[in-house]
């Protein structure tokens, strides 16, 4: 082993061998720190084994408490917000059903106005056909009464004419 470590020594330079030491000695050093750390972690372990465990305690609680009391108005601000886009939803539900409900009764009621409306024109055509019959009726009786009445008075105009006409020629021959 000797004789490998002289073989060892004579083939590294000398600045391997500085570049050894410095990467042994790092690795060494850390040893050491890992090995204070860790005795440094278990001395802080027992401090707080040591200390008064009642503020530990009421520490550890009041960041409990105010942790449920974040997640519950966290949980109560999420519910209103469902809440209300549930509503709001509803509302539009509700909305769209009123709208289509008043398009359908204002629908209805121009179906039944506009048939209320052409049944009056109908009745109105009617009325004015009756109307107009009558009155044709009433205009062609009195054409023909008055049509009457006028040969009735050329008759009697004749009829007069005549007697009077035999009266005079009467007279004549008497």
């Amino acid at each position: 082993m000797v004789q490998s470590e002289a073989l060892l020594e004579k083939s590294i330079g000398s600045k391997r061998k500085a570049a050894c030491f410095h990467k042994w000695r790092e690795v060494f050093i850390q040893r050491i720190k890992n090995y204070e750390d860790k005795t440094e972690a278990v001395k802080m372990v027992q401090r707080y084994l040591k200390r008064d465990s009642k503020i530990e305690v009421a520490r550890y609680l009041q960041i409990w408490k105010d942790d449920t009391q974040r997640l519950g108005a966290q949980k109560r601000n999420l519910q209103r917000l469902i809440w209300r886009k549930y509503f709001n939803k509803l509302n539009q539900g509700f909305n769209a059903w009123a709208g289509y409900s008043h398009y359908l009764d204002t629908q209805i009621r121009l179906r039944m106005l506009s048939a209320e409306y052409a049944s009056k024109n109908y009745q109105t055509a009617i009325f004015h056909n009756f109307k107009l019959h009558a009155v044709e009726s009433r205009r062609k009786k009195f054409s023909r009464k008055l049509q009457a009445f006028k040969v009735l008075k050329d008759y009697h105009n004749k009829r007069k004419f005549f007697f009077h006409a035999n009266l005079a020629t009467g007279q004549i021959l008497k």
